[in-house]
């Protein structure tokens, strides 16, 4: 079984609702987050023959995994957890975006592989323990994280950000790859006026795609130099009046 309670930012139609199936019924997606460069991507694939029914980021996902396989992952722009069943081969792929900005949780037994975006939802099998895993509790207390795939609770796992897991229920096993790891440069070549110059090209950019909506955008202002800088760059690229919020205790 495949789920979702959609936050509709791109398509509010219903067309864009999910579980979303192929065109051949092969595949099915259910997919959290969102596809900066979505747009791009669209074109992309329908120069090569694909076409689409909806205006949503979640159709563009499903179709470059189709035409792409796993490699999709190399060309999605954003933030997302993302799950596509393959109902022929009887596979699942689970994948979380380069950061880890979206949460995915997975829980494997002899029955199978349950996922969520919330661990909370896992709760919901009567059959899993919800035993307190300690060695997890003693990274908590002790770094303020828990540390590589483990959670609080025993059994279940997160995947880590930049990985991708392959369920196959035929075999009733997994196989987890990584897909992207943080790069590393070397900045010594270039002056403080270029890095400043750079650093203010990608900031602009990776604003300027995130404002892409159907829905009306706010920024929540935390008093911090980040969510300021982010609102200057929003307020500058922004075809409507930007919407600020800020919430404080009295």
């Amino acid at each position: 079984y495949l789920g979702s309670k959609r936050l509709a930012i791109q398509d509010l139609s219903n067309s864009a609702f999910m579980p979303m199936l192929s065109d051949d019924k092969r595949y099915a997606i259910v997919f959290n987050g969102e596809v900066y460069n979505f747009q791009l991507l669209r074109k992309r694939l329908r120069d090569i023959g694909f076409s689409f029914n909806s205006g949503s980021d979640t159709e563009v996902v499903l179709k470059s995994y189709i035409h792409y396989g796993v490699d999709c992952l190399n060309y999605l722009e954003g933030m997302f957890a993302v799950a596509i069943y393959d109902m022929i081969n009887e596979e699942l792929f689970l994948a979380r975006d380069r950061i880890g900005e979206k949460p995915l949780y997975v829980w494997e037994n002899s029955d199978g592989i349950s996922f969520a975006s919330q661990m909370n939802q896992l709760f919901l099998s009567p059959t899993l323990n919800r035993d307190l895993d300690y060695n997890a509790l003693h990274d908590y207390l002790s770094y303020g994280y828990v540390n590589n795939d483990k959670t609080l609770v025993e059994g279940i796992k997160k995947i880590l950000p930049g990985t991708f897991l392959k369920y196959s229920f035929k075999k009733k096993r997994s196989t987890i790859k990584k897909y992207w790891e943080i790069p590393s440069y070397s900045v010594n070549h270039y002056s403080q006026k270029e890095l400043t110059e750079k650093l203010d090209e990608l900031l602009r950019n990776s604003v300027k795609k995130q404002l892409i909506s159907d829905v009306p955008v706010g920024v929540l202002l935390s008093g911090g130099i980040d969510s300021s800088l982010i609102t200057a760059y929003a307020s500058e690229l922004s075809k409507n009046k930007l919407q600020t919020f800020h919430i404080s205790l009295g």
